[in-house]
C-alpha cells in the first residue's frame, strides 16, 4: 500500500475514492524481498451521476526481485475530472 500511496498516482490522492476492486497474491512475500508496483490504466469514463467527477479502472501489479506478480488489484476509483476547455 505504502507504493502505492507515494507512487504516480499520488497526484489524485487529495480526491481519489475508492469504488471497490479485486485483489489476488499469487505468490508470497518473503523478508528481503525487493518490490515494485506497475499501474495500468485500462478504462476512464465521466461519472453520469457526478458531471465533476470521473471513474478510472486501474490495474496494480506487486512484482518481486524476479518479476514474479506478488499482487494484482483492479480498483476503480472516483477522481475529480479536468475543468471543460
Amino acid at each position: 500500500m505504502r507504493l502505492l500511496v507515494q507512487g504516480e498516482l499520488r497526484a489524485l490522492a487529495g480526491g481519489l475514492v475508492g469504488l471497490g476492486g479485486e485483489v489476488s497474491w499469487p505468490r508470497a512475500v518473503s523478508p528481503g524481498d525487493t518490490l515494485r508496483v506497475e499501474t495500468e490504466i485500462v478504462g476512464v469514463r465521466p461519472s453520469e451521476s457526478k458531471p465533476d467527477r470521473g471513474i478510472v479502472t486501474a490495474r496494480n501489479r506487486t512484482l518481486n526481485q524476479n518479476d514474479e506478480p506478488v499482487q494484482i488489484m483492479l480498483v476503480k476509483m472516483l477522481v475529480p475530472r479536468r475543468p471543460p476547455t
